[in-house]
């Protein structure tokens, strides 16, 4: 009869530890032994949600004392704030935003500064609606892994890490790629990752079924399948900070602090072989770990280097076709280290800039960028900055589908939506 209630006994002891481990294993609240934690549960994401209606102005840089100010195309409205998560008691800060394609997904990565591996990812839906125009729909936090870049698309999220945990980098350094795929806007709990060589992944780009990573000053361009298990390629570019294709091409923005130039590689996209570089020896262009970004528009290379600007390059003849300086720091009342081009990000005929501690700046084009083909006339003016009431640094810009998103460091994530006049 003991025996009896002892087998009884161990049976519910055991229904109740697979109960538990049933309730443990969805939408884990804490990063678990894999560093890692999935939010599922849009009702308590949203609570880092602030659904905003005001018109932001846009201030113009020309001070010229009677100069007339032509009547602006458009008008700029803030619709949402998304504040930065904090991971395990650590505030994060917003490092990049991705915006898929003409769809309506977006993400955002989010880091630590300091020694501490934290980050954190956010999976965004842009609707169509008045209110409700941003949804946080689902997101992960990490313990063993700084968030520095990412890319979104209708089934997957690809993470560019940096990280010193061995089961997430395979020992190949100190970066890392990561996969974790959608159903709907649900993350689903089965990663894929890939060590890198190189100190910190700081971007990555997925087409045609291949993902492009670049990982540092001590590390070039990584090519993989989709999903991550099988590596096509590395090739060797120091100082490779940002990646972007095209139908044909792949372009690597790399930069050299030793001798301060940019550099652009142009690749065949089909066999991965250098068409061209193109060497740029730009005033203060390199700025040692800072970000800075290539975008592909018709036959330009949108670039963001740091205190030299925002340059747009043909990419057939090497030719410096604009440029948009730096805003002036000590007419802003700024310290010069803290003023500095990050990124620019451009869809149509216009252009946003992050300039760090500066804000965001608003240019116009003559034309359509991606319809720009060599040869072209082509100019853009600098309208101004846009004036944000609780701004903190603007790291990284995305602009599509007239909504401009702000990756704005402890400031978290912006939206704003622009329309034509």
């Amino acid at each position: 009869m003991a025996s009896k209630y002892l087998k009884i006994l161990i049976n519910g002891l055991l229904l109740f530890l697979f109960i538990g481990m049933i309730g443990c294993s969805v939408n884990n609240d804490t990063p678990d032994d894999q560093g890692y934690a999935i939010n599922n549960d849009e009702t308590n994401l949203e609570i880092r949600l602030t659904d905003r209606d005001s018109e932001i102005d846009v201030v113009s840089e020309d001070t010229t004392v009677g100069k007339a100010v032509a009547k602006r195309s458009f008008a700029l409205h803030l619709i949402a704030d998304v504040d930065a998560p904090v991971v395990n008691d650590v505030q994060t800060q917003a490092t990049m935003v991705h915006v898929f394609g003409n769809s309506a997904r977006a993400a955002a990565s989010y880091n630590v500064q300091g020694n501490d591996y934290i980050g954190a990812v956010d999976a965004l839906q842009i609707t169509s609606s008045g209110r409700n125009a941003i949804r946080v729909r689902s997101g992960i936090e990490f313990t063993n892994a700084k968030t520095n870049a990412v890319f979104i698309n209708e089934n997957n999220i690809w993470l560019a890490h940096s990280s010193e945990d061995p089961l997430l980098t395979k020992d190949a350094g100190f970066s890392a790629a990561r996969m974790f795929g959608f159903s709907g806007f649900n993350i689903n709990d089965n990663p894929v990752s890939a060590g890198l060589p190189g100190f910190a992944a700081n971007s990555i780009h997925q087409s045609d079924d291949r993902l492009y990573v670049t990982s540092g000053n001590n590390a070039g361009l990584t090519i993989f399948e989709d999903g991550l298990s099988n590596h096509v390629t590395y090739l060797e570019i120091p100082g490779a900070r940002w990646v972007d294709t095209d139908e044909n091409r792949i372009v690597v923005l790399s930069a050299d602090p030793e001798s301060n130039d940019i550099i652009i590689t142009v690749l065949d996209k089909s066999d991965h072989s250098e068409i061209t570089s193109y060497s740029y020896t730009f005033e203060n262009a390199v700025t040692s770990q800072a970000k800075s970004t290539v975008e592909i528009h018709g036959d330009l290379a949108l670039v963001a280097a740091n205190r030299s600007g925002t340059h747009l390059i043909d990419l057939n003849t090497g030719d410096l076709i604009a440029n948009i300086p730096v805003p002036d720091a000590e007419s802003l009342g700024l310290n010069e280290d803290v003023v500095e081009t990050n990124a620019a990000s451009a869809d149509e005929e216009f252009i946003f800039i992050s300039n760090g501690e500066a804000g965001v700046y608003v240019a116009e084009a003559s034309k359509d960028l991606a319809s720009y083909t060599s040869g072209d006339e082509f100019s853009v003016e600098l309208i101004g900055n846009l004036k944000f009431n609780d701004f903190e640094s603007a790291n990284h810009v995305a602009f599509r589908n007239s909504t401009l998103f702000v990756a704005a460091g402890l400031g978290g994530v912006k939206a704003v939506q622009l329309s034509r006049k």
